[in-house]
């Protein structure tokens, strides 16, 4: 009976919350759209790459030292999305970077002058990087943030996609990428795009209910919404 929030976070990241019949309200879906851009694919990251065996995935700090998790447990060749949001998490929280996305402190300088935190020898996470991982975050967080002021009560929040699978959900609430209150109601639902497509393909049951939910579905333009810049602006910081 409770409402769910459902999210296929990555360069185009697609949002739709169900609210299911009640006494008090009518069921109704709710869809929209948040144009991320390539961060969170790691696409416009300087050292970024695909979550494949040399990717850091992870970042913690223990014993006075960043500390990265490679998979593959090979030496690390780059950093994908979800490396990326655990390392500018651990970074905010130890104030290597402060509230506005700056490098404080760890940084070594690059040939332009540009600050950059190493991870090791080959890789590293540039000031633009951070700068382009807040502009992601703030598209989605808005963008959930404004479907969540639309559900009747506090959704659970179910995430698809390969990104979103390996996504921390204490990393992302940390530098504000999902609303706080998100964090532990939160499902994780792998390729779900992928699993749907199939079934869809061999049930014409599933295809009908399909269109069904379409006409209960009606799509919100966020461009639109009051407000809407200054609510991105807004959630840029961490």
């Amino acid at each position: 009976t409770a409402p769910r929030l459902l999210a296929d976070i990555g360069t185009n990241s697609e949002i739709a919350l169900y609210v299911p019949n009640s006494p008090d309200y009518s069921g109704r879906i709710l869809c929209t759209s948040a144009a991320a851009g390539p961060a969170f694919e790691a696409a416009n990251i300087s050292c970024g790459m695909s979550a494949v065996d040399g990717a850091i995935d992870k970042v913690v700090y223990e014993n006075g030292k960043l500390h990265c998790h490679v998979l593959g447990g090979v030496n690390p060749k780059g950093i994908c999305g979800s490396g990326v949001v655990s390392a500018v998490a651990t970074l905010y929280e130890q104030k290597f970077v402060d509230k506005a996305g700056i490098i404080q402190k760890g940084f070594e300088k690059m040939g332009d002058g540009m600050r950059a935190i190493p991870f090791s020898p080959a890789v590293y996470i540039s000031q633009q990087d951070i700068r382009n991982l807040q502009l992601a975050k703030s598209a989605v967080r808005t963008g959930l943030q404004y479907m969540l002021e639309k559900s009747p009560s506090l959704p659970v929040f179910c995430i698809a996609g390969a990104f979103g699978t390996k996504l921390s959900m204490a990393s992302s609430a940390k530098i504000g990428l999902i609303p706080p209150e998100l964090e532990k109601r939160t499902v994780h639902l792998g390729n779900a795009a992928l699993s749907g497509a199939v079934a869809l393909l061999f049930s014409p049951t599933l295809r009908k209910k399909c269109t069904d939910l379409a006409k209960k579905s009606y799509q919100v333009n966020l461009a639109a919404v009051p407000e809407f810049q200054t609510r991105f602006l807004q959630s840029i910081d961490f």
